[in-house]
Parts: structure tokens; sequence; C-alpha cells
């Protein structure tokens, strides 16, 4: 008895060729699967900028689009005021509509919607409808977070990266 194999080639796509978006959400997967203490991608998270060289949100995420090769990400970013000026052209999106590899923000509740600094707002990257990948404070390091309760936070927006640029 013969028996025939077909073997289907099924096209691979490179990281390049994925849309922005995907890029962001691969990037945050990855490093979710792989959380280290003080590092991203190679690159240290805390920040001598912050208040006690604490973990900066902002950086954590810039880290993490510096991963997807966005180019106004390949510099280090510490405030959250320049996630949001970077981010200022994507497309807004509510909060039951965010998809993995999303920007979101947060205010401290009871504030004005302005981030000034100095820990007024918040920025993490959406690795699933509910979840982001962002610094929590008592963990001092990047972690998985809910996004639609925060104890003292407000959500802000989210933004969608462009499919390219």
């Amino acid at each position: 008895m013969r028996f025939l194999l077909f073997v289907f080639l099924l096209p691979t796509i490179s990281f390049a060729q994925l849309s922005i978006r995907d890029r962001v959400a691969q990037a945050a997967d990855e490093y979710k699967e792989n959380l280290e203490k003080y590092t991203l991608y190679g690159d240290i998270f805390r920040a001598p900028i912050t208040k006690d060289a604490k973990l900066a949100c902002a950086r954590v995420a810039q880290i993490i689009l510096k991963q997807a090769d966005i180019p106004q990400f390949q510099k280090p970013v510490y405030l959250v005021r320049d996630i949001q000026f970077f981010t200022k052209n994507w497309q807004t999106v509510a909060k039951d509509s965010i998809e993995p590899g999303d920007v979101v923000f947060w205010k401290r509740r009871f504030s004005d919607d302005e981030c000034k600094g100095g820990g007024d707002c918040h920025v993490g990257i959406a690795v699933n409808h509910w979840q982001t990948l962002d610094n929590k404070g008592i963990a001092k390091r990047p972690f998985v977070s809910p996004i639609k309760w925060r104890l003292g936070w407000k959500f802000l927006y989210a933004k969608r990266p462009p499919d390219h640029l």
C-alpha cells in the first residue's frame, strides 16, 4: 500500500511584516512570559529621573514600543506625557474596545485630565482585552494588571498604533 504525503508550505510572516499593533502586542506578550527583575529586553527600566530611581511606567512602555521597532521610541522616554505626545495621532480607543498592543493611559482620581509629570498619570501596554503590562509599584517590576479596576486611578483613554508607519 502506498501513502502519499502532501506537505503544504504555509507562508511565514516576518516580524517586520506584522502591523505595528501586532508587533507591540507580540513584544509585550513575549516579555510578559519572561519577566526579569531589572531589565526589559536588556534595557534598564529603573530611571534616575524618577523619585528614588523607582520604576518608570513610561520607560517600560517605551522599551516595549522600541522592541516593536517604532522609530520615535528608539531613545529613552521617562514621562507619560512624552508617550502621549508620540501617540497623539494614533486612533483613540474606548475602554471596552481595547485590543492587544494598544497603549493605555490612566490619571489619578480626583485630578484634572492633563498629565503634568510627577506620577499624576500612568501608562501600560494592553496584552489582552482586560489586562496591561505595566509597572506595579509593590512588585517593583513590570506586571500584568487589570485595565478597568485600579485603586486611585481612572481610565483616561487608549491609543491604537497604526497598521504601518
